[in-house]
């Protein structure tokens, strides 16, 4: 199902339009509070914003400006939220079918369709048990499975490994792939809200950032994490941008910050982003000799060890480098450093 959503909410500071083709999965990413879940409370219905509008499979169900709104019980919207949230005093099975039987199957035919999701979802054995009894990892999945149950046309998924143990989410997470892969296959729509750049690669093919409540860069999930057009999807992807105007040499920042680039660059003139491999940083104390194309100052900000190696922050750009490296330059807070990169390390994107 396709879906063309127009969303004000001025309370929340969201102002933002997203369509979704039918059969794709839509992956949000963004800062806590930009409004990715506000867009998916929309979709779901437990939020009536005053100004939207909102059509999925060309059907009009919400229009502010008209009065048309569509309950959520009949949407065929389903959401998972963060949290399992399932019913304690049913039964697994019974809470699975709570969906089918709300909407009006038989006693029988919503306990098959039941155990049919719990089966798909290899939950078989939980049926008889009690939400009480479950572990984390279980109760994810029959939550998943209660959202299925109703088979609904767009699943929405709201970090549904954000509250899991980490020992759990691998399985998990194959376990939503595949789901969202048999729903792709029919045409169904799905969304998903994550701050883990995994769940975005195997899991979205569309990507979209949301940051200030509105939407920053949109496309495939690749190109986005690939060449990024906003500091939140280059920090997820693990990269440095840099934003400024495009020039003759790659880009010039509205801090003075010359950056060189080499390959195909934009128009001078226009709006763009630099964006570097953190592990193409080089630090020095003392500006190198020669003539290295890029040479910046810089104040390190933080230090982060990872292992052997670290990440060392500045106000300018992170570089990934060794604990030596850390140890023998003295770095820490406060230090001022030389950054080096070279222009055939930096691609430059028009905005």
């Amino acid at each position: 199902m396709s879906i063309a959503l127009r969303l004000q909410v001025p309370e929340r500071d969201v102002d933002l339009a997203l369509d979704v083709a039918a059969g794709s999965t839509l992956g949000l990413v963004g800062p806590n509070g930009a409004g990715k879940s506000t867009v998916l409370a929309a979709l779901a219905g437990t939020l009536r914003p005053p100004h939207a509008r909102l059509e999925v499979d060309d059907q009009v169900l919400v229009d502010t400006a008209t009065g048309r709104w569509t309950p959520p019980h009949v949407r065929g919207v389903g959401l998972l939220a963060q949290e399992p949230l399932l019913f304690p005093h049913l039964d697994v099975v019974a809470n699975v079918a709570f969906g089918p039987r709300s909407r009006g199957a038989s006693r029988g035919e919503a306990e098959r369709i039941a155990r049919d999701r719990l089966a798909e979802l290899g939950c078989t054995d939980l049926a008889d048990r009690r939400p009480g009894t479950l572990s984390g990892g279980q109760a994810a999945r029959v939550a998943l499975a209660r959202a299925l149950a109703p088979d609904p046309g767009v699943l929405l998924l709201d970090e549904p490994m954000a509250a899991l143990d980490a020992a759990v989410v691998p399985q998990l997470r194959t376990t939503v792939a595949q789901v969202l892969r048999r729903r792709r296959d029919a045409g169904r729509t799905a969304g998903l809200v994550t701050h883990d750049v995994l769940d975005a690669l195997l899991l979205t093919d569309t990507l979209a950032v949301v940051e200030h409540g509105r939407v920053v860069d949109v496309g495939p999930t690749q190109r986005v994490l690939e060449q990024p057009r906003s500091v939140f999807a280059a920090e997820l992807a693990g990269l440095n941008l840099l934003r400024g105007t495009a020039t003759a040499p790659g880009l010039h920042t509205p801090e003075g910050l010359v950056v060189h680039a080499s390959g195909t660059t934009p128009p001078a003139g226009v709006p763009a982003v630099a964006v570097l491999d953190p592990a193409a940083v080089a630090v020095h104390l003392e500006a190198p000799a020669g003539s290295p194309r890029n040479v910046w100052p810089a104040t390190v900000t933080a230090v982060e060890p990872r292992g052997r190696r670290a990440l060392v922050r500045t106000d300018v750009v992170s570089a990934d480098v060794t604990v030596d490296a850390v140890a023998d330059l003295l770095l820490e807070p406060g230090r001022r450093v030389h950054l080096v990169v070279k222009a055939s390390e930096v691609q430059v994107h028009g905005l």
